[in-house]
């Protein structure tokens, strides 16, 4: 009996340390890579009220906008004022709803902070609430109670990292050598109503997308966007559509971590992706999906997706090459 014991003592143990092997691997435990971050986006701090959608961007060098763009009216501009002033970076805060929105622009140098701060007061009070500090100008859309809290907690704000870990930890696993400069960053929890109204506003049309991520149990998306060039403002003003993406050669990539077991999240993936229209390829080995998707100005954007584990890659860029560029830059 003691011997029969001990077998199945030792049985039990093998059958524990497979079990864990198996485990481990179904966890996916490895660490990401270092990815690749804008310049400041680690150490720029966040307002303490509950966000739905966070984006920063990195100018990488100063980026010049007609100071008419923060008027009400271009007429309204002070006449010995610049033409254009210089930004370094901005950070857009989104609440739980669209209409919960503020920025943080952080000028090249005070003198233009200073004509901004000219440019929105000339509106008479009806333009945007702001407030000014240094080179920092804050622009609050709409008066509301969370931005009232927003701005009680802009000398105490959190670094994502602590903020929002459960973010910071897809954020993590951002490629680590994309195709081109990180000059945005960024995450957004999916609650249903208010990712249907951000899809609403970007002219994409992939059907039931909304839905499909919700029963994914998908919670946050991290994205990126790389730039091949300097980021011009005064240009892309001028631009719409796909042509923003086309003229700085950029590309975006998103990720995403599903809760459900891998097994059905890859049978649903592939269902998805069928139902969508994107067509199954190949990217250097990796099983993708592509689609072609016209936009209301005539142009198209290429999409690219991916599944990893339990991790879903999304590549939107202006070009095919670009995409698969994208994507490949992904972890493999």
């Amino acid at each position: 009996m003691r011997h029969a014991l001990a077998r199945m003592q030792t049985m039990a143990i093998l059958s524990l340390a497979a079990a864990s092997a198996l485990l481990a691997v179904a966890c996916n435990e490895e660490e990401p890579s270092e990815p690749a971050l804008p310049a400041g986006f680690l150490e720029a701090p966040l307002p303490n009220v509950d966000l739905g959608t966070y984006l920063y961007f990195d100018f990488q060098e100063a980026a010049e906008l007609p100071l008419a763009q923060f008027a009400r009216e271009p007429a309204l501009v002070p006449p010995a004022a610049p033409n254009m002033v210089s930004l370094a970076s901005a950070q857009v805060w989104l609440g739980t709803a669209p209409d919960l929105l503020a920025a943080k622009v952080t000028l090249d140098d005070p003198d233009s902070a200073q004509w901004v701060e000219q440019a929105l007061a000339a509106g008479g009070g009806e333009g945007p609430l702001h407030q000014r500090e240094g080179q920092d100008m804050w622009l609050f859309p709409r008066d509301s109670q969370w931005v009232r809290d927003l701005q009680g907690s802009l000398a105490d704000g959190t670094r994502v990292q602590e903020r929002y870990p459960e973010a910071w930890d897809v954020l993590q696993w951002l490629p680590s050598q994309p195709p081109g400069k990180p000059v945005a960053a960024g995450f957004a929890f999916l609650e249903e109503p208010l990712l249907d109204a951000l899809l609403s506003q970007t002219g994409l049309e992939v059907g039931g997308i909304g839905q499909a991520l919700v029963t994914a149990q998908i919670r946050v998306v991290a994205l990126a966007l790389y730039s091949e060039r300097p980021v011009q403002l005064d240009e892309r003003s001028k631009l719409q559509g796909a042509e923003v993406l086309d003229h700085a050669g950029l590309s975006v990539v998103l990720v995403a971590r599903s809760g459900l077991p891998r097994v059905m999240l890859s049978t649903m993936f592939s269902t998805f992706a069928s139902q969508a229209g994107l067509e199954p390829v190949q990217v250097e080995g990796m099983e993708a999906y592509s689609l072609e998707q016209a936009l209301s100005d005539g142009r198209a954007v290429h999409l690219m997706a991916r599944r990893r584990g339990n991790l879903i890659y999304l590549a939107v860029a202006p070009s095919q090459q670009a995409a698969e560029a994208a994507l490949r830059s992904t972890p493999p």
